[in-house]
Parts: C-alpha cells; sequence; structure tokens
C-alpha cells in the first residue's frame, strides 16, 4: 500500500494528481459541511480516500448515532440543525408539471372539523324533528284503531290503503285459521301510515250513508222478524238480527253489528240488503257483518274483528262496491283480524271492493292475518268470485290474500275459486304484506281461475308470492 501523503507537506514531483474532488463537497472554507455518503459507482471517491476509509484515518459519520469522528471535536448534537444553518444542497429543480393536489386533509385546520360537525348535528337533528313532527301529526297519524271515524278522503277518495310498516301479524282470523306471527312485532308502532285508495275504488267519498241525508233515531226493534222489513236514514245504536226475508237496510248509521246467523233453523228462508249505509262495530271477537244470505252494496264498513264474514251454512254471500276497513282489537287479545273471511263456503261474490286489514299489532303480538281470507276450516271453498278489488297494503300482515288452498285446514282444497282483474298495493316492502300479496292458491285446482291481477303500478302479481 503506497504511503499517505500528510496533509501539510508538499506534494512531490511526479506525484500524479488526484482526481477533482466531489464538487458537491467543495473546497475546505472552514465551514462545517455534513459527509456525503459516497456513492462508488460514480467513481467520486478517488483511490486515496478509499484507501483513508480502509486504513480507517479517515471514518464517516456512523448512520445510528449520528456521531462525527474526523478530528473527533465536533460532534452531531443537533444544535447547528435547530439554527438553520446547515442545509442539505438542493436536487436540481425538477420539469414543471401540472399542479398535484394536495394530499387530503392537508392544511386543514381544527376549526373546519368543528364546522363541519356542526353542521352535520343540524341536519340531523333537523331530519329528526321533521320525522317527529310527522308521525305526530293527525295526517301521518291517521286513525287509530280505538276510533270510529273514517279517515280524511284524500284527492282519489282516499281511505287506508298502508298502515303502520311495524304493524303485527295475527294468527289467523279465527282459532282455526292461523298464520305466522310478525317476526318485528317488538318494534311496533301506534301510528297508521296513511296510503291512498286510487281513484274509482270505494272509499269514504262514495260509501256510507249518502251526503245530506238527515238521520233520525232508530225506535224499532233490534231483533227484525217481520219479512220485507225497511230501515232508511235512522241512527241504530244496538245490534241488528236478522230473523226474516228481505230485510232492507239503507241509508243509515248502525253503531253496532249486523248478523244473520245461519247456524239457525229456518235460516234458509232469511235474507237481507245492507246499502249505502256505515256500521262501526266497535271492538268484538265477531265480525262487524255478518253470516250469510246477504247482499252489502256501497257501505262503509268499520270495526269488529272481521268486517265481513260469510258463513259456509250461507246460501249466498254478495259485497260489492263496499269499503272494509279499521278492524279493532284490544290490547291484550289473542285475536286474528281480517277484512273479508271465509272459514268454508260457497256461492261468494267479491266485486269491486277496497279491502283492507289495517290495525296495528297490539302489546300481544296479534293483529291482521290478512284483507281477504279464505280458509277451509269448516268446508269445502267452492264457487268463490274475487273480481275487480283493490286489496291495501300492511306489511304487518301475513299476506294480503288466502286463496283457500290451506294443507292444515280441514277442508284442504278449494275449487272454483276465481281471482281476476284485481289491483294488490305495493306497500313500503313491495310486496303488500310481510311476506308477500298471495299465499294458498291452487293454479291447478279444479275450476281455480288466477287471471289479470296487479299491484297497483300495472306489473303482474303472480299467485304465489
Amino acid at each position: 500500500m503506497p504511503a499517505i501523503r500528510p496533509p501539510d507537506q508538499p506534494r512531490s514531483e511526479g506525484e500524479p494528481t488526484p482526481p477533482p474532488r466531489n464538487p458537491r463537497r467543495g473546497p475546505p472554507t472552514g465551514e462545517f459541511r455534513p459527509p456525503v455518503w459516497p456513492e462508488d459507482s460514480t467513481g467520486d471517491l478517488s483511490r486515496a480516500e478509499r484507501a483513508e476509509r480502509r486504513t480507517g484515518e479517515f471514518r464517516a459519520p456512523e448512520r445510528h448515532t449520528g456521531e462525527i469522528r474526523n478530528t473527533g471535536a465536533i460532534r452531531n448534537t443537533g444544535e447547528i440543525r435547530d439554527t438553520g444553518q446547515f442545509q442539505r444542497p438542493a436536487r436540481p429543480p425538477a420539469p414543471a408539471l401540472s399542479p398535484v393536489p394536495p394530499p387530503h386533509g392537508a392544511g386543514r385546520r381544527p376549526w373546519v372539523w368543528l364546522v363541519g360537525a356542526a353542521v352535520i348535528v343540524l341536519l340531523v337533528g333537523a331530519v329528526f324533528v321533521i320525522g317527529w313532527v310527522r308521525a305526530g301529526s293527525p295526517q301521518a297519524a291517521g286513525n287509530e284503531a280505538s276510533t270510529s271515524t273514517a279517515p280524511e278522503a284524500g284527492e282519489n277518495g282516499g281511505g287506508m290503503g298502508e298502515v303502520d310498516p311495524n304493524a303485527g301479524l295475527g294468527a289467523g282470523p279465527s282459532s282455526s285459521a292461523s298464520a305466522s306471527k310478525n317476526p318485528s312485532a317488538a318494534a311496533k308502532s301506534t301510528a297508521n301510515i296513511p296510503g291512498r285508495v286510487p281513484g274509482g275504488f270505494p272509499g269514504p267519498g262514495n260509501t256510507g250513508v249518502p251526503g245530506g241525508t238527515t238521520l233520525t233515531a232508530y225506535s224499532g226493534p233490534c231483533t227484525i222478524d217481520k219479512d220485507n222489513t225497511v230501515i232508511d236514514s235512522k241512527t241504530v245504536n244496538c245490534d241488528l238480527g236478522i230473523k226474516a226475508k228481505n230485510v232492507k237496510i239503507q241509508k243509515s248509521k248502525i253503531n253496532g253489528a249486523v248478523v244473520l246467523d245461519t247456524d239457525q233453523s229456518g235460516s234458509g228462508s232469511w235474507s237481507y240488503t245492507l246499502s249505502d249505509s256505515e256500521v262501526d262495530a266497535g271492538t268484538r271477537q265477531n265480525a262487524a257483518v255478518s253470516y250469510g244470505n246477504m247482499t252489502i252494496i256501497r257501505s262503509n264498513i268499520h270495526g269488529g274483528q272481521t268486517s265481513v264474514q260469510c258463513g259456509e251454512s250461507g246460501s249466498y254471500c254478495t259485497i260489492q262496491d263496499s269499503w272494509l276497513h279499521g278492524q279493532r282489537i284490544p290490547d291484550n287479545a289473542n285475536w286474528h283480524l281480517g277484512g273479508l273471511l271465509s272459514n268454508g263456503g260457497h256461492n261468494i261474490r267479491v266485486k269491486h271492493n277496497t279491502i283492507v286489514c289495517d290495525a296495528p299489532v297490539n302489546s300481544a303480538g296479534e293483529g291482521c292475518t290478512g284483507d281477504l281470507n279464505l280458509f277451509g276450516d269448516f268446508a269445502v271453498i267452492s264457487d268463490v268470485v274475487v273480481d275487480s278489488n283493490f286489496l291495501g297494503a300492511n306489511t304487518g300482515s301475513s299476506y294480503c290474500l288466502y286463496g283457500g288452498d290451506t294443507k292444515s285446514k280441514p277442508y284442504p282444497n278449494a275449487n272454483k275459486v276465481q281471482i281476476i282483474n284485481n289491483v294488490f298495493a305495493l306497500g313500503t316492502n313491495k310486496k303488500c304484506a310481510a311476506y308477500g300479496a298471495v299465499a294458498g292458491f291452487n293454479v291447478n285446482g279444479s275450476g281455480n281461475v288466477w287471471h289479470n291481477n296487479t299491484w297497483e303500478d300495472g306489473t303482474p302479481v303472480n299467485p304465489e308470492n
């Protein structure tokens, strides 16, 4: 190894001149400059300098300690860096590029976050207040199940087309007609959500006592046993029991139920017509209007466990141009509600009505089974026509329509059931009820017909959903 010339001796003659030092270091000026880590691949270090490193006479600063050992007199204590006297030489400027946006959140101040949080809190509070006002207003609340006053008419003749999405499921319209309970019954609400009855369907504006009718108190018997009796423009404050033929009840308000018991002896010759009237049956565990040999036209029927019930022993049962709604249930009762019910029967005609079971769930988790319920409990469901009705939505019901075929029933197979030209409300879940629009309809049953049944937006409803 050649001897190293001391730095204070002049260069001897013939000694090769070393290549210039790394220009980044510059000539010694007495000013401290940090050592530059060598980049051997660039040729910046001379052979003599590499030799210096190998002999240990010159040591670069250690990366981990930052200690400078060139003379031992100077240590990198950070004082120079803090005073700003030292700055690493800057790289050459990069070519001009398009502006680059600062990193997300760069340059923000704490007050910006505080203002943003305050705006979010105000918006959430406004949404909450608006929802609370709507839920508490008469328009949003609708009629509670315990009142007898009909809902206000909408611009299309409104009515209760849809009720509380959290309303509970009943177990069926009768003790023998069961359906599964509402899976969300625990999260129930007491307010109904007003729906609408599409134009042309029955509602508060075209059913019940006609406007301008003067009602007087009814003073006749509550059991009608005289043939051809007519009750016209009366307020009746009792249950009317029909035990005669060709009885007419018209343009009247009945604060009670209307019943023709087809199980009684001689009932085959009894009959009645209820037209242009209102029936408010209150809270009771039976139907508002029942059980057979009856014709119902343009009537507003509410209250009771079921609005209308067609019994298995009746000769016929006709409901037309009427509004069936507003069923009621005590808070702790285990009842099963519906708009129209038959537990078995024949010669049933249900044409151009608005039918909805809209009672909210009670504290026992019970409420509506469906709008129109056909079950083979006591006889076969046979010869039924359900034509051109509007079935309202209730996401608390099981299904909006039960079609008469239920395997668990004593009479499981319906026949000659025609479900045609009906409109199903979509409801908030777009299924009319909790599980769908229809259950228990057998398209392959003898004489059964499913035709032209649609959602209210015009799309078809399949017989099973």
